[in-house]
């Protein structure tokens, strides 16, 4: 394996899924919010965003985070990953999961993304929103588009999480 994409919602576990396959396939993780967002919190053009997004991936990667925003970046993912782990949490546990975190450091995100009360009330919405725009269709769909269904593992909750991960590891 050379090349994964995690895709999911916001609090199904990316960044966790991401740093554990990482550390089983010995590859670099590009944490997509590491290139999404400006210090005041403003979103990175979506141009620059896809050029430091491809010019960091090089040959051996995993990209950690959803940007459908971009075509050329999905496309680009989804032909050129070895694997896709897709996870299709419910809405509650990834609600459950962002409030959870909320004021912790984490190595996914730059300091100044750390959540405060007022930004884990965003996340909410936007899980809710991720929910409501059937963005779990749209992965799917991306997939069959691109004909990365024989190489997409579809998680639902942590248990199968860590289950996949043991058996990688094994």
């Amino acid at each position: 394996m050379n090349k994964i994409s995690v895709l999911g919602p916001t609090g199904s576990g990316k960044s966790f899924v991401a740093c554990e396959l990482g550390k089983i396939f010995d590859l670099p993780v590009i944490h997509f919010d590491h290139h999404t967002w400006n210090p005041d919190k403003s979103p990175i053009d979506k141009d620059v965003f896809v050029k430091n997004i491809l010019s960091t991936c090089g040959d051996r990667w995993i990209m950690d985070g959803n940007h459908s925003r971009d075509d050329d970046l999905t496309k680009h993912r989804f032909t050129q990953s070895d694997l896709v782990v897709f996870l299709d949490f419910s809405e509650h546990d990834c609600i459950d999961a962002a409030k959870s975190r909320a004021g912790k450091a984490r190595p996914d995100i730059p300091d100044f993304l750390i959540e405060t009360a007022e930004d884990t009330a965003w996340l909410v919405n936007h899980i809710k929103e991720w929910f409501a725009d059937k963005k779990p269709q749209l992965v799917l769909s991306q997939a069959e588009k691109y004909n990365a269904r024989q190489k997409l593992v579809v998680l639902k909750n942590r248990r199968q999480v860590n289950d996949f991960l043991r058996s990688l590891s094994i």
